[in-house]
């Protein structure tokens, strides 16, 4: 049975390496869109070896996006990139030899991260196209729909454009909105976009639906005002001055 020192010897490097239920246990240079290590199971079968992720792509998704669907559609991405197999939840690759371990290892790990990020893409896309619609309905109440631009680049200081959802711009202060989701990806994207604009000429909401944990919260509201849905028409009352 193949022992931890001999399976770095195979790779030529040191990885955090421990033995499992499916082998061993190895820590790869991929990480998962939640900033998690991708780890891989490796087991002698046969003449070669099974690498598996071991379901780790599928927890990480579903404690993170929590979406099957999704996950499928990652899986099947998986699948069709990068060679591997899916058995049971799992991304498998079997090569028969050492000489191909590298290669496995690599397609195990770049298939699961691939398809993490892949179901979260989707997942985000749809969660944030249920508050899109719910913003723009609200923002309707408050001003005339052609007062409302939709997907419009917004130069920040850096000099980069993004991509704004919704900007209320025929204002003396604009207003600029962004819909996020509890994931990191979200998170991140709408606080590096707004923190670039900055705060001096546009009043900015990062508007969620689902619970955002505390860390998170204090984050955005460095960079933005954090909105509930359902205070969307009210706040864009008070920041565009039309409360009586």
């Amino acid at each position: 049975m193949i022992n931890c020192d001999e399976l770095h010897s195979l790779l030529a490097r040191d990885r955090v390496c421990e033995r499992s239920d499916l082998g061993l246990r190895l820590a790869t240079d991929c990480l998962y869109p939640s900033a998690d290590v991708v780890f891989v199971h490796v087991a002698q079968f046969g003449g070669g070896f099974r690498i598996t992720d071991g379901g780790g792509c599928a927890r990480n998704v579903l404690v993170h996006a929590k979406d099957d669907q999704a996950l499928r559609t990652g899986l099947e991405e998986a699948r069709k990139r990068h060679g591997v197999t899916i058995e049971a939840g799992s991304l498998v690759a079997v090569v028969p030899d050492a000489e191909w371990l590298q290669a496995g290892i690599l397609a195990v790990a770049n298939g699961a991260a691939l398809a993490a990020s892949v179901a979260v893409d989707h997942t985000l896309r749809r969660t944030e196209k249920d508050l899109s619609l719910r913003i723009e309905e609200a923002l309707g109440r408050v001003v005339a729909p052609h007062r409302i631009g939709k997907d419009v680049d917004w130069r920040g200081h850096s000099g980069k454009a993004w991509k704004i959802d919704f900007a209320v711009i025929d204002a003396s202060r604009p207003l600029l909105v962004r819909p996020v989701s509890p994931h990191p990806a979200s998170i991140s994207a709408a606080y590096t976009a707004f923190g670039d604009i900055g705060p001096e000429n546009s009043s900015r909401f990062c508007v969620f639906g689902k619970t955002i944990s505390h860390e998170d919260q204090t984050l955005l509201r460095q960079v933005s005002d954090l909105v509930p849905v359902d205070a969307v028409e009210l706040g864009a009352r008070q920041a565009l001055g039309l409360l009586n």
